[in-house]
């Protein structure tokens, strides 16, 4: 795909207003989150207007990924696990 734009963000615990933040003075496609910090009993991520792939970690408070993607954009492959995500455009 042509023309995407890409960023990645080491955020040190996620919230909504950070990402929100990043993806609109940005204008971001896709963005790479690391380190969410998100428990795996905590509500999923809900970014209007892109579609989430996250994975977190079960042993401890800290680590997890998550990719945000544009909605429209065709994910072909995704693959993941706590430490890290990849995907196929």
């Amino acid at each position: 795909m042509e023309g995407l734009k890409v960023g990645s963000f080491n955020c040190t615990g996620v919230s909504y207003f950070k990402l929100k933040t990043v993806l609109d003075t940005h204008k971001l496609d896709i963005l790479s989150v690391q380190e969410t910090w998100l428990q795996k009993s905590t509500v999923q991520l809900d970014i209007p207007g892109y579609l989430v792939y996250e994975e977190r970690r079960a042993t401890t408070k800290r680590g997890g990924v998550a990719v945000l993607v544009k909605k429209g954009i065709k994910i072909r492959k995704y693959v993941g696990n706590e430490y890290a995500q990849g995907l196929g455009i």
